[in-house]
């Protein structure tokens, strides 16, 4: 019976049928089955199938929809079924029956060609292959379709919730949706429900968008204007500039990552399918040879051929060396003339005459593209080229992108989260950092000449601390600044009134003065008995109105005291000829000790002069009448490279209460100084670069330093 069965499917049964499944059955003359397998009798079938409403055009021919299945010994038929009842007489006797029974396959093989073949009313749009769908009658599941599981993971009693046949019911993941039809039936369509992930993932694909998009326009627009700048504060950038260091690896990570993967599973599924088409040459490698060597027919490695497609689950085609067409699993695709009966030229020429083993190609068939696999086909024995092996692979394309795009839209969840993360962890960080700078702000906004100005303080050593450090430099400065603007300020003021004193006294002084000579003379002439009474007094009066010209010409010259001059001087032979002046002074001792070296300084050297004359006579004054005036004087270099310069006296000293006012113009501790002297001196050394300071004890003497940079450091 087996024979007869294969030999009616390879003579009236043709490949435009592979879209069904098909089933022969024989029966004898009285209706007894004689196919092992069934045991439904001829009768059993026609009780079930021949009804008036299930008749065709034909009157041996029998349509039975879903809508119009029933229940009978045979099961329940929910597909599109065909039953063909055909009586098989001899000589016209009636000698037995065949039926022929046409079920339309609920699954579609994971092969190419059927695609093309199969009837468009019957072919499963791509969309439901994410869906799963149950028929139901009487509360019983009768037929399912998909990947899910409705006898283990639906419940029975999910069908009486109301919900199911409105808004639908989820449960374990799935969303299923219930829909009531005829005969106490329903259909139940379930497929994953929403999760969450994907709702993330839409929001970071529109967030990302609209990044890069605002992104994109700004770009476009400092393009199309190279000077528009945008205004951001430093946390801005702080911000901007952390994000983009931490980013920009990121996406250069996902971008590898995401081609790495791509490139791997392009590689481990071309591997993949070489695998098996090398399995599917070497199943049919054995019935080839015998038929090149005639000991089958070509019949026996078609079935081998069939059979390892059906059991591989691919489409199957075998070309002879020659690259002419000897059997394919799908004939209609050639004899339809879709398919050209010579294999592609490009695995011709690799397999056979670069000898490669095996290659992928990227194909079509109108608007389908697959890839097909080439094998090389080679004897046992002798390793001759029998035939070139083809696979095409339909899915592989839709596969590989569906993992890319799960890849992908992992990335962009990961880089979204992180994103967000990151930038309110970026928003804190900006604020910490920059609370330094703040305070920074805070105190620059209150520094002035007229407060008092608070250093900073700042432990670490860091950028923070350079910034410090410099800030209360600046503050030295500006207190500098600050008490040199006060002396100049008090200069100023007192060359002014230095100008209007001198103006106010030495003009009645020269009148005077010659007054009292006249008078001097006439009185000693005309009267020279009382000459002796008379002259003391008068040259008392004289002595005190050549001070007060003295002391009148000091406040005149202080008042037009020109700049100084910047000339190169020799400061120890300024000294020398200085001290020279008292040296005979027998009522004085000048000890005077210059160092080996070079003293030349840059500076005013006449002012430095009456700069050291000044110096000099003050600590003569400043030694009591009952002591004999020792003056010392001693110039060296330092090691820092600077003249310094000591003069000593062994006087009374400075009393504290007055230490500070020794420099204000107005302040001497003579009884006939004009107080301007060392105002002068001090405005003079510091004009020079050097300053000028004093070292004093009471009752034993006071010493003048004076440090000046030597020219040398300005060459």
């Amino acid at each position: 019976m087996k024979i007869l069965v294969e030999r009616i499917r390879r003579i009236y049964i043709n490949n435009s049928l592979e879209s069904y499944q098909i089933s022969i059955f024989l029966f004898d003359l009285v209706g007894n089955s004689l196919n092992p397998e069934n045991d439904a009798s001829y009768k059993d079938f026609i009780n079930q199938y021949q009804r008036k409403d299930f008749e065709t055009d034909n009157p041996q021919v029998y349509f039975v929809s879903e809508t119009d299945a029933v229940e009978g010994k045979l099961g329940v038929n929910l597909l599109k079924q065909y039953v063909n009842f055909i009586p098989i007489e001899k000589e016209g006797a009636l000698i037995g029956h065949i039926i022929i029974d046409l079920k339309q396959k609920k699954d579609i093989p994971n092969n190419v060609y059927p695609e093309l073949l199969i009837d468009k009313r019957f072919k499963q749009p791509e969309e439901a292959k994410d869906y799963s769908y149950a028929v139901y009658a009487d509360g019983e599941l009768r037929y399912s379709y998909g990947t899910y599981n409705y006898e283990k993971d639906f419940k029975k009693n999910f069908l009486r919730f109301s919900s199911l046949y409105t808004e639908g019911y989820t449960y374990n993941q799935y969303k299923h949706i219930g829909v009531l039809g005829e005969k106490n039936r329903l259909v139940v369509v379930s497929s994953e429900a929403y999760s969450n992930k994907n709702i993330f993932t839409n929001f970071s694909f529109l967030f990302l968008a609209l990044l890069f998009s605002i992104i994109g326009v700004l770009a476009f627009y400092h393009l199309r204007n190279p000077h528009f700048r945008i205004k951001s504060t430093y946390t801005t950038r702080i911000q901007l500039y952390l994000n983009i260091a931490f980013f920009l690896p990121l996406i250069v990570v996902s971008v590898v990552t995401l081609s790495l993967v791509s490139n791997t599973y392009e590689k481990d599924l071309k591997n993949a399918f070489i695998r098996k088409a090398q399995s599917a040459s070497n199943s049919i490698v054995t019935t080839l040879q015998q038929l090149i060597s005639e000991e089958v027919e070509k019949e026996d490695l078609i079935n081998d051929l069939s059979g390892v497609a059906k059991y591989s689950e691919t489409d199957i085609n075998l070309f002879n060396p020659e690259g002419k067409l000897i059997a394919s699993s799908q004939p209609s695709i050639y004899e339809s003339g879709f398919l050209s009966t010579y294999t592609n030229p490009k695995a011709y020429a690799a397999i056979v005459e670069q000898k490669e083993k095996s290659l992928m190609l990227e194909e079509s068939v109108g608007t389908l593209n697959y890839r097909s696999v080439y094998v090389a086909v080679r004897s046992f024995d002798n390793n001759e080229l029998l035939g070139i092996l083809s696979i095409p692979f339909f899915d592989a394309e839709d596969e590989q992108e569906k993992k890319i795009i799960n890849i992908l839209s992992t990335i962009m969840n990961i880089f979204t989260a992180t994103f967000i993360v990151f930038l309110i962890v970026s928003y804190f960080a900006s604020r910490i950092l920059t609370v330094p700078l703040s305070l920074i702000t805070q105190k620059i906004r209150k520094t002035s000449l007229q407060n008092v100005n608070e250093p900073l303080e700042w432990d670490s050593e860091d950028e923070i601390g350079l910034l410090v450090n410099e800030y209360n430099s600046m503050l030295i400065n500006l207190d500098q600044s600050k008490q040199a603007l006060t002396q100049s300020e008090k200069e100023s003021a007192w060359r002014e009134m230095a100008k209007q004193v001198a103006h106010e006294i030495k003009n009645p002084l020269t009148p005077m003065k010659l007054s009292l000579q006249h008078l001097q003379l006439k009185l000693q002439r005309e009267f020279t008995d009382i000459k002796p009474v008379i002259e003391k007094p008068f040259e008392t009066i004289l002595s005190q109105i050549d001070t007060l010209s003295d002391i009148a010409t000091s406040f005149s010259n202080f008042a037009k005291m020109p700049m100084p001059k910047n000339e190169r001087f020799d400061l120890a032979e300024t000294l020398r000829s200085t001290a020279r002046l008292h040296k005979d002074d027998s009522n004085t001792q000048i000890l005077l000790h210059i160092a080996r070296g070079r003293y030349k300084v840059y500076g005013d050297e006449q002012l430095m002069g009456r700069i050291l004359l000044n110096l000099i006579l003050n600590a003569i004054q400043a030694v009591p009448k009952n002591r004999f005036p020792e003056i010392y004087i001693n110039l060296f270099i330092t090691q820092a490279r600077k003249a310094h310069l000591e003069i000593r006296d062994n006087g009374m000293g400075i009393p504290e209460e007055i230490r500070d006012k020794i420099f204000v113009p107005n302040f001497s501790t003579k009884f006939t100084g004009s107080g301007i002297g060392l105002a002068l001196a001090k405005r003079g050394i510091e004009h020079a670069g050097g300053r000028i300071w004093f070292e004093t004890q009471e009752g034993i003497g006071t010493c003048f330093f004076i440090e000046l940079p030597l020219a040398e450091h300005f060459e």
